[in-house]
């Protein structure tokens, strides 16, 4: 029996038995270049362990990939790409769709997209407990008051409420810490989870000028007089400790810590935040004499 063939076929990497009418498993191409990425290759490859490179595209990739395979012979490649079925058009935007749902359920599975989602929810539910602690007062009234009896069943919301924003941020901060460790350890993994969620990615965070990430999730004031100092990053590690004169200029240099961190998530992987975490607690160290 002739091996599978992996052909490539316009915008889809696609296994073919040539003694099989039935077509094998398929990868949708993301890129321009059309080649897809090494995981994708990867579950080609081990959902048929037998497949052979249809062509030169398809064997470099794979060489790439790290999943050498030898090439078919022209007889093989000929059988394979007549052995495929012709469609009609219904049947390939079926098939098309189904590939498209199949890459959007693997994106949204990834850790990137499972801390922009909790980060997200979390400061969601955060705006409904500011909300409710400024309502409390207008809604409910007085003690004696004719909707003083509801003030027990918001009570027990606000209990349900307060736990479900508590598990929120245990599992923000534990995808946080897990998916970028040196940024979590640098601002902190709440901290760390919203800037990720704010920039869209760790990938686009890291590509931010520290001036860029300082003012991350800042609104600028109504007002004619100066701008925001900072925004998601003042709810940062140490920030807290210094006096309202000197945040400013921590911040400059936590934003520029946490850069270096987030690339160093998205690319290396390497352990930065054993360099970068004695920095920032030297540079919060002389900040706190300078305003002492």
């Amino acid at each position: 029996m002739a091996p599978s063939v992996l052909l490539r076929e316009g915008r889809r990497w696609v296994v073919v038995d040539p003694e099989r009418p039935v077509e094998g498993p398929s990868e949708p191409v993301r890129a321009v270049v059309g080649v897809p990425e090494p995981s994708a290759l990867r579950r080609l490859v081990q959902s048929a362990p037998d497949a052979v490179a249809g062509d030169p595209v398809v064997a470099r990739a794979l060489t790439g990939a790290g999943l050498a395979r030898p090439m078919a012979s022209s007889t093989e490649f000929t059988r394979a790409r007549l052995a495929r079925a012709r469609r009609t058009r219904g049947e390939w935007r079926e098939s098309l769709l189904a590939e498209a749902r199949s890459a959007l359920e693997r994106t949204l599975a990834s850790p990137e997209e499972t801390v922009i989602a909790l980060a997200r929810e979390e400061e969601r539910v955060e705006r409904a407990r500011t909300r409710d602690d400024g309502a409390l007062a207008s809604w409910v009234g007085p003690a004696d008051g004719p909707l003083a009896d509801h003030r027990v069943a918001w009570n027990e919301y606000r209990v349900g409420l307060e736990r479900h924003h508590a598990e929120l941020v245990r599992r923000l901060e534990g995808a946080t810490r897990a998916f970028a460790p040196n940024l979590a350890r640098v601002v902190g993994a709440r901290v760390a989870g919203r800037l990720v969620a704010a920039a869209g990615g760790l990938a686009p965070l890291g590509r931010m000028p520290s001036s860029r990430l300082q003012l991350l999730g800042s609104r600028r004031r109504p007002s004619g007089g100066r701008g925001p100092r900072f925004g998601l990053l003042y709810r940062a590690e140490g920030l807290d400790r210094l006096a309202p004169d000197r945040q400013g200029a921590y911040a400059r240099s936590l934003a520029a810590l946490a850069v270096i961190a987030a690339r160093a998530d998205g690319t290396s992987r390497a352990d930065v935040a054993a360099v970068l975490v004695p920095r920032r607690e030297r540079r919060l160290a002389q900040l706190e004499r300078r305003g002492a």
